[in-house]
């Protein structure tokens, strides 16, 4: 009687340890989507694991799942994205974590390379800068971007303050918006004084004025006119309240100006000419001078109902000891007024952070790093529920 206790435990024990077996993959930067997935022969790529993951049968997926990503640098061209099919079943997790005492950085970063000393001065190129500036191409296939890094540091755009902008007379609501529609127009006039910063430069659709007319919010914007003689500008958007509604938040400046190219470690991005020019502090470009590409790159999204109150969500992924860097600065487009986070802190349902939940539940982030970047490094949006952020480190972005 003792031995068949014995024998009937020892049955349930080993059946036990079997459920909870974990399944597992490794991802390497020098591996191949068309090994196996193990240490020794593991996939190149995060998307071609979680394709696998699918593949599973019903019974398989019964259980947790772990993705280990090897230390390098993954770089995507394209946005990752975990949906329904990639959710860890009932009382199960699909962990992508860090292998043990290794990094693996998730990148859009695109490399600038042959740079050329620069021995054709542009006219309105500062003396100081002459005989500092290099200058590259923009790679094939990328259109404008708004950040540049050297490395794990992001390099600053040229930046001049100087100008003002006059008095207006308008009848304006409380939060320092135009009331009445024939004000509307305020939302992108600039009428200046002071300095004469502003130009009609050849390449307006590369440059933006700055300024925070309210104080709770900073408005970022593309010139479309200059007319120096009048003093006065338009800018391609609206913003959120007239530029000289409130001019006590922050002094007006203008970037992306090779005008204003003075100091090293700046650059500025003429598309016209598709140049990168850039002061380098150290003499020369080093070898890692990045562009970046995306905005998102993981992005955990379920079934979204917009019409209705049901969305179903995409469950129980965890993100472990991952870094991420090197995201795209986020920039307003036409038709964006309406669709503000309150006081326009941010814009709704917008993927401009590294990792964005859209639609997703019972998922947590870990021991992650998010760091250099021109964006955001986590959004949750729309239904998120019981999302756990633990033990993240935040800088530089």
């Amino acid at each position: 009687m003792k031995k068949i206790t014995f024998l009937l435990f020892s049955i349930i024990s080993i059946s036990f340890s079997q459920e909870k077996e974990s399944i597992k993959f490794y991802v390497s930067p020098n591996g191949n989507d068309s090994n196996i997935g193990t240490l020794n022969e593991p996939f190149k790529t995060i998307e071609h694991a979680k394709q696998t993951i699918r593949t599973l049968s019903h019974q398989e997926r019964q259980t947790d799942i772990n993705v280990y990503l090897r230390g390098g640098t993954y770089n995507l061209d394209k946005t990752i994205i975990f949906e329904l099919e990639d959710s860890g079943a009932e009382d199960t997790k699909i962990t992508y974590s860090a292998y043990k005492d290794e990094t693996p950085i998730i990148s859009s970063g695109v490399q600038i390379k042959e740079w050329e000393k620069l021995e054709t001065y542009p006219k309105s190129l500062p003396e100081v800068a002459r005989g500092n500036i290099w200058v590259a191409k923009m790679p094939e296939g990328m259109e404008r971007f708004y950040s540049l890094f050297d490395g794990d540091k992001r390099l600053a755009r040229t930046r001049k303050e100087g100008f003002e902008f006059k008095n207006i007379e308008y009848v304006g609501a409380k939060s320092m918006n135009v009331l009445n529609d024939k004000d509307r127009y305020l939302l992108r006039k600039l009428e200046l004084e002071g300095e004469e910063i502003l130009k009609s430069w050849p390449n307006l659709e590369d440059i933006e004025v700055g300024f925070a007319p309210v104080p709770w919010t900073m408005n970022l914007l593309t010139l479309e006119s200059v007319d120096e003689e009048k003093k006065e500008a338009w800018t391609v958007l609206e913003a959120n309240a007239p530029p000289a509604a409130k001019k006590s938040h922050t002094k007006p400046w203008v970037e992306n100006v090779i005008d204003h190219l003075e100091t090293p470690g700046q650059w500025v991005l003429n598309t016209q000419e598709r140049n990168i020019y850039y002061w380098p502090e150290n003499g020369e470009p080093s070898d890692n001078i990045i562009a970046p590409k995306l905005k998102e790159y993981f992005r955990i999204e379920g079934n979204i109902d917009y019409q209705g109150a049901i969305d179903i969500p995409t469950k129980n992924i965890v993100f472990k000891g991952i870094t991420f860097q090197h995201g795209e600065r986020d920039s307003w487009w036409k038709g964006h007024k309406g669709w503000g986070i309150q006081h326009d802190w941010d814009k709704f349902d917008r993927g401009n952070a590294m990792l964005r939940f859209r639609g997703a539940e019972n998922c947590e982030v870990l021991e992650c790093r998010f760091t250099n970047s021109g964006g955001s490094a986590i959004r949750l949006d729309l239904y998120a529920q019981n999302i756990t952020i633990k033990n993240n480190m935040i800088d530089f972005v």
